[in-house]
């Protein structure tokens, strides 16, 4: 198969392979990854349902906790005070504002003290439910209270419907016990709370009991496999939409409710579309490619390709050496072309030279075939054997034979041996005597080709004056050898010395011209042996400024064989071919030569390298010792064998009060070091100092305290140390006085946080009663008030929630600085409270269009902590992220392990922390934004809860930032507490 025709073949197989390749690599990359959409939307989705039902849970028990740790609950629950009643629960407007259903006081022995439900829809009151009182009789765990800080949570399934229920232990004020009583407040899960949760998941969701017997057609078909698995997907028969399963437990961890929320398709259809599209047009350009590749091989390289072989083949058919291939271009295939040419040329000119010295060699030739055919014969043999010119064997080697023998002496002999290794690869070498008293030696050696034996070469010489002379001759035949052999193994030395010397090394005779020039010159001069062979050399490589006395020098050179510079090296400058003067060593020598004249040989060394390393290090030390001489840190050089001080910089002479000539030389102790000889920390005891504090002495002995470093140096293979010191008599004053400050302070602290724990319940009950009459009369149905009137109730019920956030901010703190913050360390997936952080800030940074996104390391997901404080950590440091972040910004939360800890790294795009800003930022009410005019609200608790929550796990916190470049908080807690 021609060349075209296999790469035809074997395009059409590797463009095939390749499209079945990508198209099907892309159809499974495509529809894999379109699923994986698709399932994570569907689980992300299913997931917001679930935290949507945690977040309603946590507002319910946020709201018992707030009712049960109260002293009005404590006293009413034990003496049923009816005041309490009257201005608390007189109508169900508090429960509307608390956003509950039902409201149940328990005493310690499991009697309803009192109870109250509505209808949060209707606004009405309604009867408690007998299901709702018949579920609390008896031991339920609801009414059970280990301790004060104790609560239970979660779903009931009535006879009704099913219920969101919490119960807290009813305690005083300052959350202390003894228990009084147990709260119970519960939200039905009615019509009017899955729309809550639809809204603010924006999601479709439908639930039901799962014993329920009138269960959905798809409910039913799935709820075998949602009990295993709790959770089930399922595509619907048309392929539009994909729903997603999920079972909802109850207080009890029974099973109770099965819920749906589905997704329409679009992802899965806007794959199969982009496949489609992607098939087509790769087809088109794999066909357009390989059309093109064919035509490009078949125009500038097969044509050519067919053009050499026919070229080689007419010179092979003609058998003309003298013929030339002719290829155009300028790549391999000429390079081909120019390679067979050059053969050509030299078995042209090898067979011109072997014609000649066959006729001029003093041998006698003779080459015969196998076939016994004489191939040529040299002048020389036909004159040895005495053959007359007109004598012609007609290429009978047979026949040339017999002539030959009739002149030997005995003639039978050479007949014996005249077939001897004919046909095989020994070299013969015999001896015969002719009739005219010549002695004739004779060397057969087979004529080889292609491994094949095709005839042999027979060598003939008259020994004759050899033979007479055979001692004579030996001896000095042995010693031309041996001679021979020395010279040329010197020769050979110098020779492969000289050419690859790293060096330069050129030879001048004495008219000044190069006689040797070594690739090193190549090199360094750019100038190539046959450029500068014969010529003079200073005119090539030495710069003109240098000419004039070269020209001096080398008269004398020539005259005498000295020279000033000759035996000696020096610097000076060299030039380049391109005219480029560069630093060079030179080192110059002569010779005397047999007849009398005088060479000079050159080695040069490019010393550029060199001159620049001097010149670095010459300024690097110029650098240093400006350093050294002008820090603020005291330098001490020691000797560590003598221990001897051998230098020290200015500001160490001006602390130690003396000049640096009286304490060069002293032992370090007197000064640096109070130990005794032989117990030297750094020395004799192997101790490490790095920013220690230690004692300086100053000339009179007075100690001065300074934080010191040392370290170990050698400097021309000798052993010292470098002291670093500074003093710090200032910095210990500033720290005695921080420590009495700090004192005082943490006694005022604690002074104000008794206070705010003993008022801030006092303000929280008016302000949900504000807050909740202003929402009530906004969103009242009747639309009696004017727009005036809606905006400053408006403004009454948001100013009331900040306040109403800022009075809990303080209390939590009030609490954690009391000294009565507690944990409640569980087992938790960080995964899980990253996603439910990330859907409850989400809708803010929608707002203002900033990307959320956060990464958890594969090797942490199970930690030990406090959930609710660690997911009020995250919600201050996001909601701070947001909004301190410009719209179009982006926020990045990373969760890592670092050894036993976990590290969380909380980093935005927003407009920064200055520098002189950040000490301040853990404070309480401290804000960066703090003018009058300031752009961003916010009580200046969060960072400072943050704080607080952190440190009670045991971690730290730190924050990383630029001005308008962004902010990086890190906080760090231990994996298991």
């Amino acid at each position: 198969m021609k060349i075209y025709n296999k790469t035809v073949v074997t395009l059409g197989i590797v463009f095939m392979f390749l499209f079945l390749l990508t198209a099907s690599v892309t159809h499974y990359v495509f529809m894999t990854h379109t699923q994986q959409i698709e399932n994570e939307v569907l689980e992300d989705n299913s997931l917001r349902v679930q935290r949507a039902f945690s977040n309603e849970i946590d507002h319910v028990d946020k709201s018992t906790y707030d009712w049960a740790a109260w002293d009005d609950t404590y006293e009413f629950v034990q003496n049923g005070n009816s005041e309490y009643i009257y201005s608390n629960l007189d109508s169900i407007e508090t429960l509307l504002i608390l956003d509950v259903n039902f409201i149940l006081f328990y005493d310690n022995d499991g009697n309803l003290v009192y109870g109250r439900a509505c209808d949060l829809t209707e606004e009405e009151e309604i009867p408690l439910p007998v299901s709702l009182l018949e579920e609390f009789d008896g031991n339920n765990i609801m009414l059970e209270q280990t301790s004060v800080s104790s609560s239970s949570s979660g779903i009931v399934v009535l006879a009704d419907l099913p219920t969101i229920v919490v119960s807290r232990p009813i305690i005083q004020s300052n959350y202390e016990g003894p228990i009084a009583g147990t709260l119970i407040m519960g939200r039905f899960i009615d019509r009017s709370f899955v729309e809550s949760i639809e809204e603010q998941t924006l999601l479709p969701i439908d639930i039901h009991y799962i014993n329920d017997p009138g269960l959905p057609s798809d409910f039913g078909s799935i709820k075998e496999q949602a009990l295993k698995e709790n959770h089930v997907t399922l595509i619907s028969n048309n392929g539009n939409t994909i729903s997603a399963y999920f079972i909802i437990e109850d207080i009890y961890g029974e099973t109770s409710l099965i819920s749906r929320t589905e997704l329409p398709r679009t992802i899965y259809k806007q794959g199969l579309a982009t496949i489609s599209t992607t098939f087509y047009l790769t087809l088109f350009i794999s066909l357009t490619f390989a059309l093109l590749l064919l035509l490009i091989l078949k125009k500038d390289l097969l044509s050519r390709i067919t053009s050499l072989r026919n070229g080689i083949r007419d010179i092979d058919l003609k058998a003309d050496i003298k013929s030339r291939l002719d290829i155009n271009g300028e790549d391999e295939l000429t390079d081909l072309a120019d390679s067979i040419n050059s053969m050509l040329d030299s078995l042209q000119r090898t067979g011109s030279i072997f014609q000649s010295t066959i006729e001029s060699i003093s041998y006698g030739l003779v080459a015969v075939t196998k076939e016994q055919k004489i191939i040529f014969m040299n002048p020389a043999y036909r004159k040895m054997f005495e053959i007359p010119p007109e004598m012609d064997f007609g290429n009978d080697a047979q026949e040339l034979l017999s002539y030959i023998i009739q002149k030997a002496r005995d003639p039978e002999e050479i007949a014996d041996r005249k077939d001897e290794r004919r046909y095989t690869l020994d070299v013969k070498n015999s001896v015969a005597e002719l009739r005219d008293g010549r002695t004739i030696e004779t060397i057969s050696l087979p004529l080889i080709v292609n491994n094949e034996i095709h005839g042999r070469l027979y060598v003939h010489n008259d020994i004759t004056d050899i033979l007479s002379h055979e001692n004579e001759l030996r001896d000095e035949i042995d010693k031309r050898k041996k001679a021979e052999e020395r010279l040329k193994l010197s020769e050979e030395k110098f020779s492969k010395i000289a050419t690859y010397a790293n060096d330069a090394i050129i030879m001048i005779n004495d008219e000044g011209r190069t006689t040797f020039w070594n690739n090193a010159a190549t090199s360094m001069f750019g100038y190539s042996e046959e450029e500068v062979k014969g010529e003079r050399i200073h005119e090539f490589i030495s710069p003109e400024k240098y000419l004039d006395l070269y020209k001096t020098g080398f008269r004398k050179f020539t005259e005498t064989g000295t020279g000033p510079v000759l035996g000696k090296t020096i610097d000076l400058e060299g030039k380049k071919k391109d005219g480029t003067e560069f630093p060079i060593e030179l080192s110059l020598s002569s010779m005397q030569l047999s007849d009398g004249s005088w060479s000079a040989v050159s080695i040069v060394r490019d010393v550029t390298e060199r001159k620049r390393l001097d010149d670095m290090e010459h300024e690097l030390l110029e650098r240093l010792l400006t350093i050294i001489n002008n820090i603020n840190t005291g330098i001490m050089l020691i000797d560590s064998k003598s221990k001897t001080i051998v230098d020290v910089n200015p500001v160490a002479a001006e602390m130690i009060g003396l000049p640096k000539e009286k304490i060069v030389g002293n032992i370090c102790h007197r000064f640096v070091c109070l130990a005794e000889e032989g117990h030297c920390p750094i020395i004799d005891l192997n101790q490490t100092v790095d920013h220690s504090e230690r004692i300086l002495l100053d000339k009179d002995g007075k100690e001065i305290p300074v934080v010191k470093s040392v370290v170990t140096v050698k400097l021309k293979g000798k052993e010292y140390l470098i002291e670093s010191f500074y003093d710090i008599s200032d910095r210990k004053k500033v720290e005695e006085a921080l420590i009495d400050a700090k004192l005082a302070a943490e006694a005022s602290n604690r002074a104000k946080s008794e206070f705010l724990t003993n008022m801030s319940h006092e303000l929280r009950t008016p302000l949900n009663s504000i807050i909740g009459f202003s929402d009530m009369l906004l969103h009242n149905g009747t639309n009696t008030s004017s727009d005036k009137q809606q905006k400053y109730l408006s403004n009454i019920s948001n100013s009331g929630k900040h306040l109403l956030e800022v009075i809990n901010d303080i209390l939590d703190l009030s609490k954690i600085e009391a000294g009565k913050g507690e944990l409640d360390i569980e087992e938790f997936s960080i995964q899980d409270v990253m996603d439910e952080v990330k859907r409850t800030l989400m809708p803010l940074a929608s707002k203002k269009d900033i990307s959320f996104e956060y990464t958890v390391d594969d090797d942490i997901d199970i930690i030990e902590a406090d959930r609710l404080k660690i997911k009020q950590i995250l919600y201050n440091l996001a909601g701070n992220a947001i909004k301190f972040t410009l719209d179009n910004g982006s926020i990045r939360i990373f969760v890592r392990r670092t050894l036993n800890n976990v590290e969380v790294d909380v980093k935005d795009s927003g407009i920064g922390i200055h520098p002189d800003d950040l000490i301040d930022l853990f404070q309480p009410f401290r804000q960066v934004d703090s003018a009058l005019n300031r752009n961003y609200e916010g009580s200046g608790l969060g960072l400072a809860i943050v704080k607080k929550y952190v440190e009670m796990h045991g971690g730290s916190i730190r924050v990383e930032s630029e001005p308008d470049k962004g902010s990086s908080f890190i906080f760090e807690i231990p994996l298991h507490q």
